[in-house]
Order: structure tokens, then sequence, then C-alpha cells
């Protein structure tokens, strides 16, 4: 009589452990996914680009200082383009850092 009756109940437990772990499984593919989308959103900064924006500002200084050196319109010209460029890579930069800082504060401190 007990054997039966324990019997019948492990199917019924075994079927919510196996919803409780689909749950949990598509809880954690919904936590990834919502980092993805944030990723996106943020637009997460590769490790290469603060170094390009480094290459753009030396290139900008040297640039210059020919540019000063010769009075060169070509040389004033090139680095006038590479500053315009200089200058909206750091913005880009400021603004995406602003974004990751304004999320991260907006962020539940427990979770």
């Amino acid at each position: 009589m007990g054997l039966s009756t324990h019997t019948s109940a492990a199917p019924a437990r075994l079927n919510r452990l196996t919803e409780t772990s689909q749950s949990t499984t598509g809880k954690n593919q919904l936590a990834g996914a919502r980092r993805h989308d944030a990723a996106l959103l943020y637009g997460a900064v590769p490790v290469a680009r603060p170094h390009g924006g480094c290459l753009l500002g030396v290139a900008c200084a040297v640039l210059f200082v020919r540019a000063v050196a010769t009075s060169s319109p070509g040389l004033i010209g090139a680095f006038a383009a590479v500053w315009v460029l200089t200058l909206v890579c750091l913005l880009l930069l400021v603004i995406r850092w602003c974004r990751g800082t304004a999320a991260a504060s907006a962020r539940p401190e427990g979770g």
C-alpha cells in the first residue's frame, strides 16, 4: 500500500522538477538575452576603440606641428580633418561612457 502511493507520487514530483528546471533555464536565457540587448543598446565599447582615439590624437599632434612648421595648406587641411575626426570619436566615447554610468546607477543593488 505504501509502495504504490510512493511510486504514483514519483512521476508527479519528477514532472515538477523538470518544469522547475526548464523555467530556470528559460530565466537564464532571458537574462542573457537582456544583457545582449543592453550591450547592443548602450554600445559596448571594444578595447581597441580607445586605442584608436589615442592614435588619432597622436596623428593630430604630429600634423599640427608639421603644419605650423611648414605653413603648408595641405598639412593644415589634413590637420583640420583629423582634428574634427578626433573630436567626433572623443564625443562618442564620452556619450557611451555616460550611458554606461547611467545604466549602472539605474540597476538595483541587490541583483
